[in-house]
């Protein structure tokens, strides 16, 4: 569900950005311990996608997903924990797919079950044959940190972690099941209501947009692909980017 460029680990800001949204503001942001892990791990990944050739072992998938997984966990307490117990990388026999969701460029989504709890997810799997499988899996990963570093925030989709079939390369991403895209849903509305969709619920929506916008902006995130494919709405009506 991302498309994301991270912002270099160095100051970027420019004298608009200070101009308006502030000093301190933008400082913060520069030196948050959320976006200080997101460039580190990303970074990791970018060096071995240069190694051309070079197929991601087991061993480095799972450094790399620990290092996601300390982001989640610092996004989501907004501070970094230390002493902390690294998770295991996942296991895809641990879910079991209901049904098919939907499918993009590059992945395809999945809304599945988890055998020992029952709880419903969303799985992402690379599309076979969509691109070259290291750089699939490296793609993967990169979205993986980014919802990492979004972790705790109310309009972004929850990761769950990072999941492997036994023996193979193939990786998924484990996440919240949401909901209906926005597009299926204005388009549900549209239909109850003879085709009007009020002012108040496009202003409903900018502002969960813009919120859940701010949240990438503020750890150096830029999202280059939101449209109503990528925007999901759970209970109640909350869009999830």
């Amino acid at each position: 569900m991302y498309a994301v460029a991270l912002a270099p680990a160095k100051s970027t800001a420019t004298a608009e950005e200070v101009a308006s949204a502030g000093a301190e503001r933008v400082a913060a942001r520069e030196t948050s311990a959320v976006g200080a892990r997101l460039a580190a791990v990303c970074d990791m990944i970018e060096e071995h996608r240069r190694n051309v050739g070079t197929p991601i072992s087991a061993r480095r998938a799972a450094a790399i997903n620990a290092m996601i997984d300390d982001v989640a966990a610092t996004a989501a307490e907004g501070r970094p924990r230390t002493g902390r117990r690294k998770r295991r990388l996942g296991s895809a026999c641990w879910y079991e797919e209901v049904c098919r969701l939907g499918e993009g460029g590059f992945g395809v989504v999945a809304k599945a079950r988890r055998r020992a709890s029952g709880q419903v997810v969303s799985v992402k799997s690379l599309k076979p044959g969509s691109r070259d499988d290291d750089e699939g899996v490296c793609d993967l990963l990169r979205e993986a940190c980014f919802m990492a570093a979004c972790q705790g925030d109310p309009s972004h989709v929850g990761l769950h972690g990072v999941a492997r079939s036994p023996g193979t390369r193939d990786y998924s991403l484990v996440m919240d099941f949401v909901g209906p895209t926005i597009l299926l849903d204005v388009n549900r509305r549209r239909r109850q209501r003879d085709g009007a969709f009020p002012e108040a619920d496009v202003r409903r929506v900018m502002r969960q947009l813009l919120a859940g916008a701010e949240a990438m902006h503020w750890h150096g995130i830029v999202h280059r692909d939101i449209k109503p494919a990528n925007i999901l709405v759970g209970d109640g009506g909350t869009l999830k980017i």
